[in-house]
């Protein structure tokens, strides 16, 4: 399936999240990926020190693999300290033996979210960052 993040519903009233996470869950049941199963939303890591540090937006216990979207503003502009931040992050998190993906909020909300979220389902990831 591909479709640009236009054809994705708005996030329920209540739904606790940002739109560009709410785009990456909408995908993953779409999918087929089954929510509390195959996946966990806003999961805390076990054995991970911090809590800012040791929760990632996406969590596939099977695939030993993490999903971290992120936003231009918080992650990319607000300098070194934020980059140093997640580039901590992510060691932290790949050294539990996980795959850290980040997915960027902007090519969710105007590119193919489908193709987007199958690529990083298979470790393959097109953020910016890399």
């Amino acid at each position: 399936k591909q479709a640009k993040a236009a054809t994705i519903p708005d996030p329920p009233p209540d739904w606790p999240g940002t739109k560009p996470e709410w785009i990456v869950f909408f995908v993953l049941l779409a999918l087929g990926y089954r929510y509390g199963i195959d996946f966990l939303y806003r999961e805390r890591l076990p054995d991970l020190f911090s809590r800012r540090m040791g929760e990632v937006d996406f969590f596939f216990p099977a695939l030993g693999l993490a999903f971290e979207v992120q936003g231009l503003y918080y992650h990319y502009e607000r300098g070194t300290e934020q980059l140093q931040a997640d580039a901590l992050k992510r060691a932290i998190v790949e050294s539990e033996g996980l795959q850290l993906i980040v997915l960027d909020e902007d090519d969710l909300l105007t590119g193919d979210p489908f193709l987007l979220v199958q690529e990083a389902l298979q470790g393959r990831e097109q953020s910016r960052r890399i």
